[in-house]
């Protein structure tokens, strides 16, 4: 929790109650229809390795639950922000080749900023819509190496907040960014045996959003790689990478290009052959900034989740 006092804002509903009331429309949804006969999502993918939410494979009429938390906290020349957010979506297969997705954040954040104004905010953040495609399969059953094409974007749904007297908030303060974020990616996907592997680099173009900023482009790269030693089980570990150009409003406000990279390590429980669970932790070990600008620390990440077919 970040200390100081200053001015609060946003609805004072607890935000454990917000999350807890998610967590329990999620796990509510797949009682609402009525049962029907349906072959498990293993036996219909063909895949005998546990996926997380995104990395599943296709087949037609599959739909899948997920639900997100994430944990992540900074510190740079603008302040300091503790970012806790909860992504509630799923993906529906249109037929083996081509995958919906769809992520709205719950966000809770709190902020202070060099003059040690402090903030607390609730609220949405930007809607994710992606379409995942692969282009390239070894065989159209149970491939092992699949090539995947990933378009979306990233919508402007968060508001605009602003503190109790009407002053917009600051940047760090808010839950969105204010502006459009076009993706575009690749990723290859192997599994052999019991072992799989996941590469993939992604590009966002960021629009300019609230108060006339604008982020850089960002290259995101990762290679991760899951064994699953039995059937209930799965390690991962992996590195996560990011690249962003210069960010600010103005030519004489941009930055110099900033890189992160991510080393992290997880678990995967899938209890039925229905629902996988996953834990990951990752841990900075690189990060390579303008240091005219100010210092800036990034702090351990948590991520757990789960995915369930209905």
């Amino acid at each position: 929790m970040l200390a100081g006092r200053g001015r609060d804002y946003i609805s004072r509903v607890p935000r454990l109650r917000c999350v807890a009331l998610a967590l329990c429309v999620v796990a509510a949804i797949p009682s609402l229809g009525a049962p029907v006969a349906r072959a498990c999502a293993t036996c219909g993918a063909g895949d005998p390795l546990r996926q997380i939410a995104g990395a599943e494979q296709p087949f037609r009429g599959r739909v899948r639950l997920a639900a997100v938390a994430l944990h992540t906290s900074y510190s740079d020349a603008d302040g300091e922000v503790l970012d806790q957010r909860l992504l509630l979506g799923g993906s529906v297969a249109v037929d083996d080749v081509a995958l919906l997705t769809a992520a709205l954040p719950l966000v809770w954040r709190e902020s202070h900023d060099p003059s040690l104004a402090h903030d607390t905010s609730l609220g949405i953040g930007d809607l994710d819509l992606r379409v995942r495609v692969t282009i390239f399969r070894e065989r159209s059953f149970a491939p092992a190496h699949r090539l995947v094409l990933e378009l979306g974007s990233r919508m402007p749904t968060a508001p605009e907040l602003r503190r109790a007297g009407g002053s917009v908030a600051p940047l760090i303060a808010q839950t969105g960014t204010g502006g459009f974020e076009p993706l575009l990616g690749l990723t290859w996907l192997s599994r052999i045996d019991d072992t799989s592997l996941s590469l993939s680099a992604q590009g966002a173009f960021p629009t300019t959003g609230f108060a006339g900023w604008r982020n850089g482009v960002a290259l995101r790269a990762s290679a991760v790689v899951q064994w699953q030693p039995m059937l209930e089980l799965a390690l991962r570990v992996g590195l996560d990478s990011r690249l962003e150009g210069p960010s600010g409003s103005t030519p004489q406000t941009m930055g110099a290009p900033t890189f992160l990279l991510h080393a992290g390590g997880g678990i995967v429980v899938a209890p039925t052959s229905d629902l996988v669970l996953h834990l990951v932790v990752r841990v900075p070990v690189l990060g390579l900034y303008d240091t005219s600008q100010g210092t800036r620390w990034d702090g351990v990440s948590l991520e757990a989740g789960m995915g369930l077919d209905v």
